[in-house]
């Protein structure tokens, strides 16, 4: 079947909407040019006028679709374009650019759920709501793993939240710059080492944050300190201590911050789960969130995408966070459960293949082209997902290569 370039496509709509004036007048020019019509009609026309019939009157499926799923991929359209055009970040291809010789629509019989295979996946939890939620997601099952391991070794688990004051004036990196120097500061030196001999703590995991709300950019951190003690006899002091090393840097470089608020401390009893899920929510549940340019409290940067006149913002926010990790373990600290496997990058985490999946689908590239185009990537998951006259109807539109009927 010939290829249905750009320009044939073009060449096609202009023969379909113009085809000559009278068909039945006969006679020296005006006869070549029917001929010539004709010609290309049968030639060129029919071996893809129905696909691109088809493409054109045929209306895509109803599916009732995951909410979320349906927000991520209309936010990973605009983030694409933002990729491309302004920032430069890998997030401009995610999920378009083929790395195989053709796409394969996957389906996973545990989680019944569909994804690709055979494509770009940028792995950026900062730009991308799509590598995000899956990266995320995996990240907490990481910390669960872990932490259940050690409260089976009988260690307990506090949280301590760093933030600082902060106005709409401020930049995000400004903030970022500021509130990163100062925990590099409580956490360093002698003091500090006291202080975790006396906690018996033996490691940290650490989560960034970021939410906008009237006064601007609001930037925090999450630290799950992992100690060894039974009670939280010692955690008032302890958040004493942090409180006032933090703040005295904040003031030092003419900033402020509020006591007790500055550091929150949590105790080192109570539900661990609650924790794990506390730094680890950022990318999982966002994207049910809904908003508008009006509506600027507490605002996460993903949710910048759904307003073009916000997109100002997340470009912002893009090029402060590029180059940083947003779950960072302290050196050692894995090992400390035996179970647990060897860190994988963001990048490996959201390319990774799931276990008990088939594909469904294989997907040349120009069929693949014309899905990215049509901003159908997240419409054919669905059809996979739901099988029957959905899945058979995407394989007729886009001429796919049904592998297993569902």
């Amino acid at each position: 079947m010939p290829c249905v370039t750009a320009e044939r496509r073009k060449i096609i709509g202009e023969i379909l909407n113009n085809p000559p004036e009278n068909w039945f007048e006969i006679g020296g020019l005006y006869f070549c040019k029917t001929l010539l019509y004709c010609s290309y009609l049968f030639v060129e026309v029919l071996p893809v006028l129905a696909l691109e019939v088809s493409t054109i009157t045929a209306s895509p499926p109803v599916i009732e679709k995951d909410y979320g799923r349906s927000r991520r991929y209309k936010r990973l359209k605009v983030a694409n374009v933002l990729g491309q055009e302004e920032t430069g970040h890998r997030v401009g291809f995610c999920t378009c650019r083929m790395v195989d010789k053709a796409v394969n629509g996957m389906y996973n019989l545990d989680t019944e759920s569909a994804y690709y295979r055979g494509v770009m996946m940028c792995g950026s939890v900062w730009d991308c709501p799509v590598c995000s939620a899956k990266v995320s997601m995996r990240r907490r099952e990481e910390i669960n793993e872990f932490s259940e391991g050690w409260y089976r070794q009988g260690g307990t688990v506090f949280m301590a939240t760093f933030t600082m004051a902060h106005s709409i004036k401020d930049s995000l990196k400004e903030i970022k710059g500021y509130l990163t120097n100062a925990i590099r500061f409580v956490r360093s030196g002698e003091p500090y080492q006291r202080w975790v001999k006396r906690m018996q703590i033996i490691g940290t995991i650490t989560a960034t944050e970021i939410t906008y709300g009237k006064n601007g950019w609001h930037f925090h951190k999450h630290v799950l300190f992992y100690t060894r003690l039974k009670t939280g006899s010692d955690t008032n002091l302890f958040s004493k201590w942090l409180n006032e090393r933090y703040i005295r840097f904040l003031h030092g470089k003419g900033r402020t911050a509020l006591p007790g608020i500055a550091v929150d401390v949590g105790n080192c009893t109570g539900d661990y789960e609650y924790r794990v899920k506390y730094v680890t929510r950022w990318g999982l549940g966002d994207e049910l969130t809904s908003s508008t340019g009006k509506r600027l409290e507490g605002m996460t940067p993903f949710q910048f995408l759904d307003d073009d006149v916000l997109s100002e913002k997340f470009v912002e926010y893009s090029r402060a966070m590029f180059g940083c990790n947003r779950i960072v373990w302290s050196k050692g600290l894995r090992e400390m459960v035996k179970t647990m496997k060897p860190e994988k990058t963001d990048e490996e985490l959201a390319s990774e293949e799931q276990q008990g999946s088939q594909a469904i689908v294989r997907i040349s590239p120009s069929s693949w082209d014309r899905i990215v185009a049509d901003d159908q990537r997240e419409q054919l998951l669905y059809a996979i997902e739901k099988g029957g006259d959905d899945l058979r109807h995407m394989v007729r539109i886009y001429n796919l290569e049904l592998l297993i009927e569902r």
